[in-house]
């Protein structure tokens, strides 16, 4: 009946209370004077079969059993036989027993003990040790009584440890959440690094911990916040991926619990007093941007669930750490725009040029002081309105439209404006903006080049009589009467000379009356015919030099609205100088063709070819390419100038592609007439 009523007493007693230690208490309480015993202890065992706690009573205080002490029970003692072989047993003289260590005084007084496991499905959750100074003091009856009240208390203990866990995570859930919450409220990185550690301190108790970020130009783990013992002993201390155990970490993207770091070679040379460290990488998409490190003095200081508390706070630092670092960058790249569309504003304001920004919905987004100027806006009446509703200037108009229509979007004409001005507008498509117009006032280099025309015309006329005279009178002087030979060579010097020189004035009046328009009366024109009869004489000259003219023309091409003449001697003017720069054997080519709303004519030559840096000026007036080969070669200088002006008075374009050494292509289009 005692029995009974024991078992009946402590079922009661362990059915009362789900906390772990008072579970633990009571039940040695109540089962240490039903068997004799003078003293108990009990260990309760984790799932990976760990020692998760220990609870001792006894009679007398004396040196408590350290974690270490446990540790080597459970491998090599009574209580680790018990757990291996799932039975009970007794040890009836503790000095003929090897299963019984004596590790501590307490120990070393024992002459008997009887120990039990603590079974849940097969499962040893602990071990009840009773002991007593005085040996043979158990026996089977007492083994059969623990078995039974063990039997009981694995239920208890199992309950009280699965409430423990339950309750653990809660308040780790719980402290999760407001480590969420507290990361979340500021986007300032110092603030955030901090918040981290304080909340390792106060709400985990992991007083010596620091926060290693990896840095972006060195790719090197530095130390930017620590707390605790730590912060004499690491400082500002810099590690390489995978150098120690938080390069390990880093390097892995690996959670690491050391229980003894003496023992651990990944281990640098820092902090003499760590014991255990825990180190967790924090991870942030597909990067390691650092690792939170957490340290004690003595070994063996954390267990697996510590880890998985760290891992879950670095989880959420990472994030907030992330996050803040994306704010620093923004917020510097934000700054950075300002700055710059600061400095651009002011350029765009202080720019003598007008300019002018559109939308792509065609509003006016930009008008700078000059271009208000210009087109008299009142400023920031412009806003957001209709480029025509602020512009009334209708050639500004039509090369605005023609540019948005263009396949390039790029487009240049000259503006003339109502106070008789003149402005150069080149407009240009904005990816993802709109449309700008920059445009220069060039009225003093109108004036300057109608002077410079002027003078030339009236220059050139001036002296078309007086070399007439030279000429004649040179001409004249051997048939006044016998000369000797040097005589006549001076005489033809002076006449090829002059006869140069009046080709050059010719050349200067011809390109004075294109200019001025005189001679451009316009009517249809047959580009094709334009092209063969220019090109009679023009054959025999290249056989004289035994260069092959191949003409591949068709047979009608669209009609262009031209003078004939002058688009005779543009054509004329190009398969000339193909033949002239071209040496013998070579080929000179002319061709025609309709493109996109033109007419196309192309001269290609196997020539000596120009130089990239000579073409853009191969069009101005008197300019030579300066080489040997060019200089031994006559010429004014003046015949592709003459062209380039009749092609413009024409509404065409002109173009040259060369490349030294590979011959040249010059070519001009003509729009096509409209049908009438």
């Amino acid at each position: 009946m005692e029995k009974f009523e024991l078992l009946y007493d402590i079922s009661r007693r362990l059915s009362s209370s789900l906390d772990l230690d008072r579970v633990l208490k009571d039940i040695l309480a109540l089962t240490i004077p039903s068997v004799g015993a003078t003293s108990g202890s009990m260990i309760v065992l984790d799932e990976s079969g760990q020692a998760r706690r220990h609870t001792l009573i006894k009679k007398e205080l004396g040196t408590p059993v350290t974690e270490q002490a446990v540790g080597q029970i459970l491998e090599k003692g009574l209580a680790g036989w018990v757990v291996q072989r799932k039975k009970g047993a007794i040890v009836s003289d503790t000095r003929d027993d090897e299963r019984w260590l004596a590790l501590t005084d307490e120990h070393r007084a024992t002459r008997s003990a009887v120990a039990v496991p603590l079974l849940r499905q097969e499962r040893v959750v602990g071990v009840l040790t009773l002991v007593h100074p005085e040996p043979n003091r158990f026996d089977e009856e007492h083994l059969d009584l623990l078995l039974s009240i063990a039997n009981q208390s694995a239920i208890a203990v199992e309950n009280a440890r699965l409430y423990e866990n339950v309750t653990e995570r809660m308040r780790e859930a719980t402290a999760l959440h407001k480590v969420s919450n507290l990361l979340m409220r500021t986007l300032n990185l110092d603030q955030v690094l901090e918040r981290v550690l304080d909340i390792l301190q106060r709400t985990f108790g992991y007083l010596d911990c620091a926060i290693l970020l990896v840095e972006e130009e060195t790719g090197e783990l530095e130390v930017k916040a620590v707390r605790g013992d730590l912060q004499e002993a690491v400082g500002r201390m810099r590690f390489k991926i995978g150098e120690g155990i938080a390069g390990w970490v880093a390097a892995r993207r690996t959670a690491l619990n050391v229980p003894d770091v003496s023992q651990d070679p990944r281990c640098v040379e820092g902090v003499e007093q760590t014991g255990s460290e825990m180190a967790v990488p924090m991870i942030a998409g597909d990067s390691v941007i650092g690792v939170l490190d957490v340290q004690r003095a003595e070994a063996n200081a954390f267990s697996d669930d510590d880890l998985r508390v760290l891992s879950s706070v670095a989880a959420q630092a990472a994030i907030a750490i992330e996050r803040a670092r994306l704010y620093a960058a923004e917020r510097r790249l934000r700054i950075a725009i300002a700055e710059e569309r600061a400095k651009l504003e002011a350029v765009i304001k202080g720019a003598s040029d007008a300019i002018i920004v559109t939308n792509e919905g065609g509003r006016v987004v930009l008008m700078n002081p000059a271009a208000e100027q210009v087109f008299d806006a009142e400023p920031g009446t412009w806003v957001d309105r209709p480029l025509e509703t602020v512009v009334e200037n209708a050639d500004f108009l039509v090369l605005w439209r023609s540019c948005s229509m263009a396949d390039d979007g790029f487009c240049s004409d000259e503006i003339p404006l109502a106070d008789g001005r003149t402005l150069y507008a080149q407009t240009t498509p904005i990816a993802g903006v709109g449309q700008m117009a920059i445009m220069r006032d060039i009225t003093h280099l109108k004036e300057l080049d109608r002077m410079k025309s002027e003078f030339v015309s009236t220059v050139s006329h001036d002296l078309g009589s007086p070399l007439q005279v030279i000429q004649t009178g040179a001409e004249l002087i051997p048939k006044l009467g016998p000369v000797n030979q040097a005589q006549r060579d001076a005489i033809n010097d002076i006449v090829r000379m002059v006869t140069k020189t009046a080709t050059l004035v010719r050349s200067l009046l011809d390109l004075g009356r294109v200019e001025a328009g005189v001679g451009m009366e316009m009517q249809p024109c047959q580009l094709v015919t334009v092209v063969n009869e220019a090109l009679v004489g023009l054959e025999e000259r290249a056989k004289a030099k035994e260069i092959a003219l191949q003409i591949t023309l068709p047979q009608a091409l669209p009609l262009v609205m031209g003078n004939p003449i002058r688009l005779g001697q543009v054509v004329t003017n190009f398969v000339t100088n193909a033949i002239k720069f071209t040496p013998g054997g070579g080929t000179v080519t002319i061709s025609a063709r309709e493109t996109e709303g033109e007419v196309a004519i192309e001269v290609k030559d196997t020539g000596i070819g120009i130089a990239l840096e000579d073409q853009a000026q191969i069009f101005d007036k008197f300019y030579r390419v300066k080489s040997a080969q060019v200089s031994r070669i006559e010429g004014t200088g003046l015949g592709l100038a003459i062209v380039k002006s009749i092609v413009d008075g024409h509404g065409g374009r002109v173009w040259v592609e060369s490349e030294l050494g590979q011959g040249s292509t010059f070519g001009f289009a003509l729009p096509i007439a409209p049908s009438r």
